[in-house]
């Protein structure tokens, strides 16, 4: 009998089973994590825990309603789908060699029918909005206790990722130790690479961004003509570290074109980047692996192809005006709040430029691009990384004048939320009227929803322990 995965996952994530499990080998299952629900491409659940017979194993769960799914869907050839330690099926029709397999069917906890029907529910509560789990009694408590809560959580968040960004250090930075300027101009460079993954793309641009500045030193020495030449250089390099680009441009494996005008148009844009790099006095490390990258289910203006480009851009700004001293000239200069957030969200905007005027991704052509980096975007890299790296340097070197120069400008940064899961959270903890203004009510309220209401840290939040004491 074929049951929709979906289904199937919900069985998985609420546990409508048995509580003895095995798998089709004959040896017990029992779950210590079920894992972390994967919305992107990949498999369904991530870092999950387990025990299988007496061994202890830690890995990706993939879901299927048959075995042979596995094969079908081509994922023995996808180097995502290596961490799968477990196939949890409704029926396994082949066997499996590369995990052991649990077929779902021998062990639900209700018939197949009531164990739907649960489904369903599921999946309709999943729809609903999400509320914080002390609303409504919360909204008892005065207003300005609850703005208390989240402007302390605010002032949190800004000095852990502060604090983050400036002790997450690797090899490539060490020889900068001795020059303060230069290093933290560069793990500004590394944060802006990490923001534009999103959450998405976040862990293969923090590698690019590894091996890109391995070779900053060497991008120093390079005296390019023109703006243009020099952002060149750094678009080839940055493409062909990523592995989006083959190193021998003949073909390109992981896409598909449309047209074979657009093929020749890819083939001449790989050309290019290799006759750049190969032209240049070092050598590249060696590239990520294409399938790092996600494009799956991510509208075009945020696949990592774009980001990367915009990326370009901004280091070879950067390269000939360094961000942080005039950042931290404007933030302490007299000028109204609003031309400072202007002057640092314009340091992060990109216009599409070249190839990237009318191509989202290589081999997929568009009638126009609107931008590489928008507002909106440019906004977080001010708010997430470039504020919070300010501030922890302020600290560090007892800048008492930077230090409230950046805390003025966190605090009243012009900011509406964004995301729906932020505005459902707004409206169960501020109510529905209010109108969120200040990028600081944003970061608390992020900061609430994901280190306390989505752990269920009720005791340990002063709203939360009101009502628990009761």
């Amino acid at each position: 009998m074929f049951i929709p995965e979906k289904f199937l996952r919900h069985i998985w994530r609420f546990q409508r089973l048995q509580k003895s499990l095995k798998t089709t080998d004959g040896r017990a299952l029992n779950i210590l994590s079920l894992g972390t629900f994967n919305t992107h491409a990949g498999p369904d659940f991530l870092n999950a825990k387990l025990v299988i017979g007496e061994v202890h194993v830690e890995g990706d769960i993939e879901i299927h309603s048959l075995s042979s799914s596995w094969h079908k869907h081509k994922h023995s050839t996808d180097s995502r789908y290596d961490s799968v330690v477990l196939n949890v099926v409704f029926d396994n029709d082949v066997q499996l060699l590369h995990a052991p397999t649990l077929e779902l069917k021998h062990f639900l906890n209700d018939s197949l029918h009531k164990v739907i029907v649960s489904c369903i529910k599921d999946e309709q509560d999943l729809q609903k909005t999400q509320h914080i789990p002390c609303h409504p009694l919360n909204l008892d408590v005065p207003i300005s206790e609850r703005m208390l809560l989240l402007e302390a959580l605010a002032l949190d968040r800004l000095f852990r990722k502060g604090n983050d960004l400036m002790s997450n250090s690797f090899s490539v930075l060490n020889e900068f130790l001795n020059s303060p300027k230069m290093y933290l101009e560069l793990k500004l460079i590394y944060g802006i690479c990490v923001a534009l993954g999103y959450s998405t793309n976040t862990k293969p641009m923090a590698r690019l961004a590894e091996r890109f500045l391995g070779l900053y030193p060497n991008m120093i020495l390079l005296k390019p003509s023109t703006f243009t030449e020099q952002r060149a250089i750094i678009e080839a390099i940055l493409f062909l570290l990523s592995g989006l680009v083959p190193l021998r441009a003949s073909f390109h494996p992981h896409c598909e074109t449309t047209s074979s005008d657009d093929r020749e148009s890819e083939l001449e844009q790989f050309k290019k980047y290799a006759s750049i790099v190969n032209g240049l006095p070092f050598q590249l490390p060696k590239p990520l692996g294409a399938d790092e990258w996600m494009f799956f289910r991510l509208r075009p203006f945020n696949f990592p192809t774009l980001r990367i480009a915009g990326f370009a851009e901004i280091v070879a700004r950067h390269l000939q005006q360094p961000f942080i001293e005039v950042v931290k000239d404007v933030a302490k200069s007299s000028i109204s709040l609003k031309r400072k957030v202007v002057y640092m969200e314009s340091l992060f905007l990109v216009e599409p430029y070249a190839y990237w005027k009318t191509h989202f991704r290589f081999s997929n052509k568009a009638s126009r691009v609107p931008s590489l980096i928008g507002s909106s975007r440019a906004s977080e890299i001010v708010i997430n990384v470039l504020l919070p790296l300010m501030y922890a340097e302020a600290k560090q070197t007892n800048d008492e004048t930077g230090i409230a120069a950046t805390l003025d400008i966190f605090k009243n940064y012009p900011k509406q939320v964004a995301s729906t899961l932020s505005l459902e959270t707004v409206e169960s903890y501020l109510g529905s009227d209010f109108t969120v203004k200040s990028g600081f009510v944003e970061q608390g309220i992020l900061e609430l929803r994901k280190n306390f209401c989505n752990e269920f840290k009720c005791l340990e939040c002063n709203i939360g322990t009101r009502f628990l004491n009761r």
